[in-house]
């Protein structure tokens, strides 16, 4: 996970020219989800989601 002021600095850093450079490098090693929620509670555990989307999607 990582933390971001808001949501527009996230989609700056995903929008990128350094990130795009390495944007490859992560998608062609691993399966991975990327979502963007603002006002994320402290001790918010991403996996529990990312895990309930995974089984909406199949």
């Amino acid at each position: 996970m990582i933390a971001f002021p808001d949501a527009r600095h996230a989609h700056d850093w995903w929008d990128s020219p350094a990130y795009q450079d390495i944007a490859p490098l992560r998608s062609r090693h691993i399966d991975s989800d990327i979502v963007i929620v603002e006002g994320v509670a402290e001790g918010y555990d991403s996996r529990d989601t990312a895990q309930a989307m995974r089984e909406q999607l199949g």
